[in-house]
């Protein structure tokens, strides 16, 4: 019913979403933004790795990084775990952006499961925290060269996206009172201009981590904190899909 009034409307919306992050989408955050997109699209895949950024989605090289990951498809009702589930301290490799978005059913056992190729309509980014202490120093100066380097990992992922036709909302990242304000008004600085009008922007700014480790809403104690912002990115997503 919703497609044919969408129809009626001369609006289609996107029925295929992957989302992709770093330690938040690994976390409460990205779990719970996976459920709840869950509800508004028919296949929804999810991969959050700890400590990434874009540069290590779509660099030629293999990163293995720590802090664990969630990786979950939401397959036409039914729901797909993580064929291989780790310890967070584990090293885990992180997925190439070319794979998941030529087939959101990355994982082999997926592909045996749903046995079509599973292209997304809309892609979300959720990456850009692990550049922070990369590309400035805690009073906002810029490394020019790792600056210029990350630039072009993320504006690689847009062009990719563009190849494929598929939107691409971005999610910055929250603040915490482990950053500097000079650093995290940088990060946003050069995330706004270098995602500039390819994505539909989200910021997170005014989200405060005011304890756990104080970057992410990852322990019991601010699990609330974390959901909020699921749902505010939830209704940022609908509310700017085409």
């Amino acid at each position: 019913m919703i497609l044919i009034f969408a129809l009626l409307a001369g609006t289609v919306y996107s029925k295929n979403l992957l989302f992709v992050g770093d330690s938040h989408t690994a976390g409460y955050f990205g779990q719970d933004t996976h459920k709840l997109l869950s509800k508004s699209f028919d296949n929804v895949a999810t991969f959050g790795h700890s400590s990434s950024a874009a540069i290590h989605w779509v660099s030629d090289k293999s990163f293995k990084l720590t802090g664990g990951k969630f990786n979950e498809f939401f397959y036409m009702g039914e729901k797909l775990k993580d064929p291989n589930p780790i310890y967070w301290r584990v090293p885990s490799l992180v997925p190439k952006f070319d794979n998941v978005i030529a087939n959101m059913a990355y994982h082999e056992r997926w592909q045996r499961e749903i046995g079509s190729r599973i292209i997304p309509d809309l892609v979300v980014i959720a990456l850009g925290a692990n550049d922070a202490r990369s590309i400035s120093d805690e009073n906002g100066r810029i490394n020019s060269i790792s600056y210029k380097r990350r630039a072009l990992a993320i504006e690689s992922m847009l062009d990719k996206l563009e190849a494929i036709g598929a939107q691409c909302i971005w999610i910055g990242p929250p603040n915490g009172i482990k950053k500097s304000r000079k650093n995290q008004e940088t990060l946003y600085k050069y995330l706004r201009s270098t995602v500039g009008s390819r994505c539909k922007f989200m910021s997170s700014n005014h989200y405060l981590v005011n304890g756990c480790d104080g970057v992410h809403f990852n322990c019991r104690a601010l699990r609330h904190k974390a959901l909020k912002w699921a749902q505010e990115v939830n209704n940022f997503i609908l509310n700017n899909r085409n």
